[in-house]
């Protein structure tokens, strides 16, 4: 099932992993990094940010292609 047919069903499913990355030389406060994992494809896409995150989450269920997505191959019905 493709991910535009999962989200026409209603239903997404991702791993989230998040995890702190500290500043130059261990001091200052940590940047958070994030990753979605497709459990069903184990496609893996990484976020540098929370913004982009639910950026990415938000086209996703909102079926909005975002400019960093590939362009449609034109085998998916719909």
């Amino acid at each position: 099932m493709t991910r535009h047919q999962a989200s026409r069903a209603g239903y997404c499913s991702y791993l989230l992993r998040c995890w702190q990355e500290l500043g130059l030389h261990g001091s200052g406060p940590g940047v958070w990094r994030f990753s979605l994992e497709d459990p069903q494809t184990g496609a893996l896409r990484g976020f540098a940010s929370f913004e982009a995150l639910v950026a990415f989450l938000h086209a996703q269920l909102l079926d909005e292609p975002l400019a960093v997505h590939s362009a449609p191959s034109g085998n998916e019905t719909g």
